[in-house]
């Protein structure tokens, strides 16, 4: 395999975990959200912090957005190491 295979193997690999990573992140940040007893306008309240309902939907979507980032760049790196380089 010749040096800048080498490198975009491991560029891919890194962007897959660091992807993977956020994603895992705001996963949780989502279900932290979700588990929140929220009032009835949508607000929940604790030590002068304000978390609104509304965060929790973008929460979810920017996880899942990652983690199809994730995926993508799992697989673009399965790729790059599948290849061969000409002899």
């Amino acid at each position: 395999m010749s040096q800048p295979s080498t490198l975009a193997l491991w560029i891919a690999w890194l962007l897959a975990a660091g992807a993977g990573l956020v994603a895992l992140v705001l996963g949780a940040l989502f279900v932290q959200a979700a588990r929140l007893p929220y009032n009835p306008q949508g607000r929940y309240f604790a030590d002068g912090v304000v978390q609104s309902a509304q965060a929790m939907p973008v929460y979810g979507w920017l996880a899942a957005l990652f983690l199809g980032l994730a995926i993508a760049f799992a697989w673009l790196a399965v790729r790059i190491g599948r290849r061969r380089s000409p002899d």
